[in-house]
């Protein structure tokens, strides 16, 4: 999707945003060792940009992107201080694409691990959630704008979406920050009853054994089936822009499960990551990323 973005300074960007922050933080990361494989609407509109931008990363392929006669989804980004939809930051989606369906996914079932990123809402229709469940690799799901809902004018609102266990059980591994947590538990911000949620998901039978809770500036925790909760700092730096560190956040935890890292690893190289996408602006300059492997 494009995004459109208004600071808390007052100063506006616009470019690729949603997907395509995941992607090259994917490719950055991943290096030659590892083909990245989006499998998303393209639309019309945005495909020249989706190219200039992917055509840098020679393990980026194509071959599952989905031409989309458009126009492709838009979000404006309105930041007053930090990025808690419906507190200090106020977000509107304009003409979101239609969720994936079955026969659309087919690409996955090839891939060694399955990173999906509810950027747009809902990105997968129940019967394709269903394939995506079944697939026999890990999945980590980055829970995003599954609990926001949109109003006829197109602002997003915090919601729990009714099929939430379903998302929730899908997943190997899952990604939320404390917002999207205290939404899925019913809850109006994050407390105690918010972390009983986080543990009875991963001390269940079905779902993910490993939840990441994100914390923006304060770090993250890592929640693992019996295990004690562990709570990572990051570093202080000066933001430049914080559009994208969660999506380069989950893309560096993908990564480093994938090369065999334990979880508590992986948090400490995802945070790492996100924090330097902070000091950086706009998808295209994520390709530093990789002078830190």
């Amino acid at each position: 999707m494009q995004d459109c973005i208004e600071r808390a300074d007052g100063s506006t960007a616009m470019g690729l945003g949603g997907l395509a922050y995941s992607v090259s933080a994917l490719a950055a990361l991943g290096g030659e060792s590892v083909e990245i494989l989006p499998v998303c609407r393209v639309a019309d509109d945005t495909r020249e940009a989706v190219d200039l931008e992917w055509n840098r990363y020679p393990n980026v392929s194509k071959e599952a992107l989905l031409a989309w006669p458009g126009p492709g989804s838009c979000v404006d980004l309105i930041y007053r201080s930090g990025g808690n939809v419906g507190g200090d930051r106020d977000e509107r989606l304009r003409w979101p694409t239609p969720p994936l369906e079955p026969a659309e996914i087919e690409p996955l079932h090839g891939c060694d691990a399955v990173l999906v990123n509810c950027i747009t809402g809902a990105v997968l229709t129940p019967e394709a959630l269903a394939v995506v469940a079944a697939l026999p690799v890990p999945i980590h799901l980055d829970v995003h704008s599954l609990v926001l809902g949109i109003d006829p004018a197109g602002r997003r609102y915090p919601r729990r979406p009714p099929d939430w266990r379903a998302w929730l059980e899908s997943a190997d591994s899952l990604q939320c920050n404390e917002q999207e947590a205290a939404i899925l538990a019913g809850e109006s911000g994050w407390n105690r009853t918010t972390e009983g949620f986080v543990r009875r998901l991963v001390d269940a039978r079905v779902g993910p054994r490993v939840v990441v809770i994100t914390r923006a500036a304060r770090g993250a925790s890592l929640y693992c089936a019996d295990r004690p909760r562990l709570d990572l700092k990051a570093p202080r730096v000066d933001v430049v822009d914080p559009t994208g560190a969660g999506d380069t956040f989950g893309a560096a935890f993908v990564v480093e499960r994938l090369r065999g890292s334990a979880a508590d690893l992986a948090l400490s190289r995802a945070i790492e990551m996100a924090t330097a996408s902070c000091q950086l602006q706009g998808t295209r300059a994520l390709s530093s990323l990789v002078t830190g492997c």
